[in-house]
C-alpha cells in the first residue's frame, strides 16, 4: 500500500484494482510521505479496511462500494467524488473529510465522528443513507436529501453541486 500511495500524480491507463481484498488495520500515514498519499481513482469495491489509518489521504474519486470501513481513520482525507455506495463507515473519524461530490448512497454513517451537516450539504445522500441521530433531522441534510432525491430522478444520478444552508428563522 506504501508502494500505491507513493505514486506520482500522473495520468495511469491501469489503476491498482485492490476488490475485495483485505487490508484491515493498514496505515498509511502522512507525515511519513512528501505529499499526501495518493490512493485516488483505486478500486476498493467490497475491501476489509476495518480500522486502517488513512488520515490526510487522497481518496478522490476511489471506488469503495461496499467496502467495511468500520472504525477506520479518515480524518482530513480528501473522497473528493469518491463512490461509497452501501460502505460502512460506522465509528470512522471523519473530521475535516472533503466528501464533495461522494456518493454515500445507501452508506451506514451511523455513530461516525467529527461529521457535519456541512460536508454532507455537497454529497449524494438518500433516504437509503443511515445517518448518525444528531444529523437525521438537521434541515441543512434534510435539504440535501430532498436536493439529491429530485435531482437523481430527472438528471441522471447527478446531483447540485451544494445545497445551501437552511436560513433559520
Amino acid at each position: 500500500m506504501t508502494v500505491i500511495a507513493r505514486r506520482p500524480p500522473r495520468t495511469e491507463a491501469h489503476l491498482p484494482i485492490l476488490i475485495d481484498t483485505a487490508l484491515p488495520r493498514v496505515s498509511i500515514r502522512t507525515h511519513e510521505f512528501d505529499h499526501p498519499p495518493r490512493l485516488a481513482s483505486i478500486y476498493f469495491t467490497g475491501a476489509d479496511m476495518r480500522r486502517a489509518d488513512l488520515r490526510g489521504a487522497d481518496l478522490t474519486r476511489a471506488v469503495m462500494n461496499y467496502a467495511d470501513l468500520r472504525g477506520a481513520m479518515l480524518g482530513d482525507a480528501c473522497l473528493h467524488r469518491a463512490h461509497l455506495h452501501r460502505a460502512d463507515l460506522r465509528y470512522v473519524e471523519l473530521a475535516g473529510v472533503d466528501l464533495t461530490g461522494a456518493d454515500l448512497t445507501g452508506a451506514h454513517l451511523g455513530d461516525t465522528h467529527g461529521l457535519d451537516a456541512g460536508q454532507l450539504a455537497s454529497a449524494l445522500i438518500d433516504n437509503t443513507t443511515m445517518l448518525p441521530p444528531s444529523l437525521h433531522e438537521h434541515p441543512w441534510v434534510r435539504a440535501r436529501i430532498m436536493d439529491c432525491t429530485t435531482h437523481t430522478a430527472v438528471a441522471d444520478g447527478f446531483c447540485p453541486t451544494r445545497t445551501p444552508e437552511p436560513i433559520s428563522r
